[in-house]
């Protein structure tokens, strides 16, 4: 089976919006990393759930619901 211009064409598309994904998990890994060490907590970032901390007392918390910065 031949692959013509179009099938190059979608193969490209594919490997262009790969490249996008992973840059932006890097970014936003990168960017939890940062946040959690100015903090003084934790991290662990999931692709489906995003930013999670852990504060010093073990309690798990996503960034976006963070509260309190006192490290309770």
């Amino acid at each position: 089976m031949k692959c013509n211009e179009g099938c190059f064409t979608i193969i490209f598309i594919i490997i262009i919006f790969t490249f996008i994904i992973l840059f932006n998990y890097a970014a936003d890994l990168i960017s939890c990393n940062a946040k959690a060490n100015s903090l003084g907590y934790k991290c662990e970032y999931h692709i489906f759930s995003g930013c999670v901390l852990t504060k010093p007392n073990g309690k798990k918390v996503l960034l976006e619901q963070l509260r309190d910065f006192e490290g309770e």
